[in-house]
């Protein structure tokens, strides 16, 4: 199986401290770390450790964080003959955590709504294309070229509003977006809303919940999923972790029902909280015994 992802690769920073700040204030923290994350690049590396073949289009600093950042997915086995080096201001996340809680910081040189290149990128041999919703003209290059070819498009949802990208919807076969990409998540709306994406075209639209686990609904199914109850460290990148784990169920294993197909998304998101940054705690199957007895 290979996947191509298009979407954003950055560098997190993590601090842990009891508080935040106040202005103009300083407090000591107890923790610091430099962790590889961004939206596009967990996915693709959740999807290597499972053994899928994956390659990302991106854009990077020339910056020494972008040197790090392309040895470090070259590292999970993820083809970066896609990267594209530009500008000496890198891609960063501040990631702060309090208790359970955290805050995000981001910064990136690069015009997300625009275009990253896609010179001799092809999706001769691609089993799918990810879409994290971001570089939104290129985005919509490959995924018209994509439903041409009738090979399946999973989008990430959750930045496609504020990027006035909401017409990649109809370009999709799955569609998975955050709790706050709803403005209400009642029973009753979120049926309402996933029920208009489902109109747009995606044959399957997932909406995750955090610790209360997901909801998924199709023409003929509407799934309520429990989130897998852990001792949770940190849980920047659980939505990449799950949509990872659920691209490579639904290719990996047609033969699972939309049911376990969804539990294993989520005891892949699961496994990657218990660690801290994104890619830590990414599982390999050997992680998820339960699933390949």
């Amino acid at each position: 199986m290979n996947v191509l992802g298009l979407g954003v690769a950055t560098l997190d920073l993590i601090v842990q401290t009891d508080a935040l700040p106040p202005l103009n204030g300083k407090i000591s923290a107890q923790y610091y770390s430099v962790h590889p994350g961004g939206n596009c690049a967990n996915t693709l590396v959740a999807l290597a450790r499972l053994g899928v073949a994956t390659s990302i289009v991106t854009k990077i600093s020339n910056h020494l964080f972008g040197h790090y950042l392309l040895s470090l997915l070259g590292a999970e086995n993820v083809s970066t003959l896609h990267v594209q080096r530009e500008s000496d201001q890198p891609s960063i996340s501040l990631v702060t955590l309090v208790g359970d809680n955290r805050s995000i910081m981001s910064c990136s040189p690069f015009d997300t709504s625009g275009t990253v290149s896609l010179e001799n990128v092809t999706l001769d041999g691609a089993d799918l294309l990810y879409l994290d919703g971001r570089f939104v003209q290129s985005a919509r290059i490959l995924a018209q070229e994509a439903h041409k070819r009738k090979i399946p498009v999973v989008l990430d949802a959750e930045k496609i509003k504020k990027l006035h990208a909401e017409d990649l919807l109809s370009y999709a076969t799955i569609v998975i977006t955050p709790e706050n990409y709803h403005e209400d998540t009642t029973d009753q709306t979120l049926h309402t809303n996933l029920d208009f994406i489902l109109a747009q075209g995606p044959q399957i639209v997932i909406t995750t919940l955090g610790s209360q686990g997901s909801v998924c609904k199709t023409a003929d199914h509407y799934l309520r999923t429990s989130a897998q109850h852990t001792q949770v460290k940190d849980t920047t990148g659980a939505g990449d972790a799950f949509i990872g784990g659920f691209i490579y169920a639904y290719l990996s294993h047609p033969e699972w029902n939309l049911q376990k197909k969804l539990c294993f998304a989520s005891a892949v998101a699961s496994h990657k909280c218990q660690y801290r940054g994104a890619q830590t705690g990414l599982p390999r199957k050997a992680d998820l015994p339960e699933f390949f007895r």
